[in-house]
């Protein structure tokens, strides 16, 4: 139920029944302008909860003064509270019937209610048209603003967006960030990882808001508020190699337990985790059962997707865990055919690209190895490797009207240009991955290949992106012309 506050110049005060939040225990709180609202956290610091005697009850009453907090009630008439086990959200909404007085200018943000931030210009024509150019003076609600037919419901959708905060963990070089810093509607504010090659590339091609440190290190209460929380902690504890006999013993395994400590304190309406595969089987889903059990707020997905379904060049999957307070969230089961192949990907490589010239230079003996193997061939066409248990993918040369095999550190597999011999520079590994020639990886060669054999490919970022910002319209503003 929306409730209607006098403006103050105090700040916002409301009181309501909540065992969460006692009487006499702490909490802080965040405004996010973005999406008008305040979300309210217990903690062992900050403000405390006062007390407020109605009848015979004693309810808990929260005190909130802060310029952000004046600033949202100026520009907002009504609010509702939204109260779980640890958290309480307050929402503020404007008024859906507004009046104006006929000018040649108005801001659309007094027509439209609700979260939505944005404005357009509508002409004194128009006015008119809607008015019968008298009185002077009238009334118009959202549904009769929707009935002008020279504006356009695309063009108000590009001038009225929602705009979601984002934090990034275990970020990388950004490659599951670019989807989403190249949507207006989202807004990178944090990112963190502790690989300083990794970092600088972060920098180039998304901010500078990222932190070179260990996640271990980063306290909640330092970070800003976000809607969405995105990342993928250390997937080598759940390879194949480890997760049978020392998944638990391997340095990486904890990060998961960081990441979901974040979540915890930071409560965005979504989280995302992607990782291999393994990562929703390693015993017996020990996993997927900790990500469950300590997201009781969420209801949480996961599925495996596979890049070139998405629209992607190769055969890389990666498991997709999305948990979300506002509604269930499925990537779409999709397939885009037919498949795109090697040769469309590095068919637009050349020498703009960044990283074009990184190549490794393999041993005459390698070489010559490479030579023996004809396009989607392997280690097996090789006569002295023939005999040899081993990957396929060692010394996979690629075919050029196929996809592309999962790509991962292919200096050491080495996986082979389809027509020359030698391996792939990073800039064709970026290609394949879905990138264009803006994006420049950074460090060391071995370290640039590092990066993108760990990165995520554009394509599943993009449906991330898509599938998140789908269920965030729908729940910040249902009614309005925000829903994408």
């Amino acid at each position: 139920m929306l409730k209607k506050y006098k403006k103050s110049k105090r700040g916002l005060t409301f009181s309501l029944e909540s065992q969460a939040f006692p009487v006499g225990s702490r909490f802080i709180y965040r405004v996010n302008k973005n999406v008008c609202q305040i979300k309210i956290f217990r903690s062992e610091s900050g403000n405390t909860v006062s007390r407020k005697k109605t009848g015979n009850k004693i309810k808990s009453l929260f005190d909130l003064r802060s310029k952000q907090v004046m600033d949202l009630m100026e520009q907002c008439d009504y609010f509702e509270i939204e109260q779980s086990d640890h958290t309480i959200i307050v929402r503020f909404c404007r008024n859906t019937k507004v009046s104006f007085m006929q000018k040649k200018r108005h801001d659309i943000g007094e027509v439209l209610g609700a979260d939505c931030i944005g404005s357009i210009i509508l002409p004194e024509e128009m006015i008119k048209k809607v008015s019968g150019g008298e009185p002077l003076y009238t009334q118009m609600t959202i549904s009769d603003f929707l009935q002008i037919d020279e504006v356009s419901k695309k063009q108000l959708e590009k001038d009225i967006p929602m705009v979601y905060n984002v934090i990034s963990l275990f970020s990388g070089a950004g490659m599951l960030d670019k989807p989403f810093t190249e949507d207006p509607a989202f807004e990178l504010v944090y990112a963190i990882d502790n690989e300083p090659a990794a970092c600088e590339s972060y920098r180039k091609n998304i901010g500078a808001h990222i932190e070179c440190r260990s996640i271990c290190d980063v306290k909640a209460i330092e970070l800003p508020d976000a809607e969405v929380i995105i990342g993928g902690p250390s997937c080598k504890a759940f390879s194949n190699a480890n997760r049978r006999t020392r998944l638990k013993d391997h340095n990486d395994y904890w990060l998961l337990n960081e990441y979901l400590r974040i979540t915890q304190d930071i409560h965005p309406e979504v989280f995302v985790i992607e990782n291999v595969p393994e990562f929703i089987t390693a015993n017996e889903g020990e996993m997927m059962k900790k990500v469950i059990s300590e997201s009781e707020e969420y209801e949480v997905t996961s599925t495996v997707v596979m890049d070139a379904d998405l629209g992607g060049y190769t055969m890389r999957k990666r498991a997709i865990i999305i948990g979300s307070r506002i509604g269930r969230i499925n990537l779409p089961n999709v397939k885009v055919l037919p498949y795109k192949t090697v040769k469309e990907a590095l068919s637009k490589v050349n020498a703009e690209w960044f990283n074009y010239s990184d190549v490794s230079k393999s041993s005459a003996k390698t070489i010559e190895r490479m030579k023996q193997v004809p396009p989607g061939g392997n280690f097996k066409d090789i006569p002295e490797l023939a005999v040899c248990n081993s990957h396929s993918g060692r010394y996979k040369r690629l075919h050029p009207d196929q996809l592309c095999p999962t790509l991962v550190n292919w200096r050491k597999l080495p996986l082979i240009h389809p027509t020359e011999d030698r391996i792939l520079s990073v800039a064709e590994a970026i290609a394949l991955s879905g990138f264009g020639k803006d994006f420049e990886v950074c460090g060391t060669l071995s370290e640039r290949q590092q990066q993108v054999g760990n990165g995520v490919p554009y394509a599943i970022g993009r449906t991330i992106k898509n599938a998140v910002k789908k269920a965030l319209n729908h729940y910040f503003c249902p009614d309005t012309l925000c829903r994408a």
